[in-house]
């Protein structure tokens, strides 16, 4: 179980973290697969079975970054106020399926 993981975003001085860039409250997804290197590459991901119970301050619940191939995500269940599935258009070999409750984008 994932339940809102995201509390750093918070809208609060004392907890919530606030982007030296924007100076707004920095947002972050539930669950992130991300890359180190500009032209990294990762493969065989598999994000099955769960249930992603999302705060207020959750943007996505899921994000991938670039260049991610062969990506499982099946069967789990989104709830709260993060519910999308944000894939990059660079990512190949994706199967979607059964994840009641979010709202996938690619």
């Amino acid at each position: 179980m994932f339940v809102n993981n995201t509390t750093k975003c918070e809208n609060n001085p004392t907890r919530g973290r606030r982007s030296f860039v924007t100076g707004g409250y920095e947002v972050y997804a539930e669950l992130y697969v991300t890359l180190h290197q500009a032209e990294g590459r990762y493969d065989g991901v598999v994000i099955r079975g769960n249930v992603f119970d999302t705060g207020p301050e959750c943007g996505p619940a899921l994000s991938f970054a670039k260049n991610g191939t062969n990506l499982l995500i099946a069967d789990n269940i989104f709830k709260g106020a993060g519910r999308e599935i944000r894939i990059d258009p660079a990512c190949r070999d994706v199967i979607l399926r059964d994840n009641l409750g979010a709202k996938a984008a690619r």
